[in-house]
């Protein structure tokens, strides 16, 4: 089991990078379309390394308790990125060339929702390890029920809202689907520093299943 939740993390550290990178990317991006940067500054790989770099050295942080001033963060960063994406919505940019449509569920429409989905319950086996850290473990599932329901909103907001506006064309990452304005610029460079608190709790769990 121990085997099995180790590979599981680093999955998931894995695709964290990956993410990281296409993030990255965005960021360059509107940078090229504002003329700051040029094309093809850098490449994926060059931003993997980047985010595997910033990952070794988030990954020397022992427990869930040191990671916590950069979760309240990350969760800020979430609520700024909900905000940013109700912006795109009102500026309505891309639908001044393009009209959404909606065909209904695909098989590969269907597997994109499961597994972003997915994400939404991806970290039930960090529980144990973040009760015994608690001062008072009672209080965990009520802190637990209070962060399900900004999940839910967050995710409920994403789904329905983004689908709503884009139609069958919105993305399984819906910045994706954002204008190349500094609002995206902004909202990527958010998302990348989130990827890294997320892979760095992954490493508390991972490490400490190693030990």
């Amino acid at each position: 089991t121990a085997v099995m939740q180790i590979a599981t993390y680093f999955l998931l550290n894995v695709a964290l990078l990956v993410n990281f990178a296409d993030w990255c990317l965005q960021v360059q991006r509107v940078l090229i379309v504002q003329g700051v940067a040029e094309s093809g500054s850098l490449c994926m790989w060059e931003y993997l390394i980047l985010g595997g770099c910033i990952s070794c050295a988030l990954a020397q942080i022992p427990t869930f308790t040191r990671v916590m001033p950069l979760a309240v963060l990350s969760l800020l960063s979430t609520l700024i990125r909900q905000g940013i994406m109700y912006y795109q919505i009102v500026q309505m940019d891309l639908l001044s060339s393009c009209e959404p449509a909606y065909d209904g569920v695909t098989p590969k429409s269907a597997f994109l929702s499961l597994a972003t989905t997915a994400l939404l319950f991806g970290g039930h086996g960090l529980f144990p390890e973040e009760m015994r850290e608690l001062r008072r473990p009672e209080s965990f599932f009520g802190a637990l029920h209070k962060a399900y329901v900004i999940i839910g909103a967050v995710y409920f907001s994403n789904a329905y809202l983004a689908y709503a506006v884009w139609g069958n064309w919105v993305s399984a990452d819906v910045q994706l689907n954002f204008p190349l304005n500094l609002a995206t610029l902004v909202s990527a460079l958010l998302s990348a520093f989130w990827g890294l608190v997320e892979a760095t709790m992954s490493h508390v769990m991972m490490l400490s299943l190693i030990e």
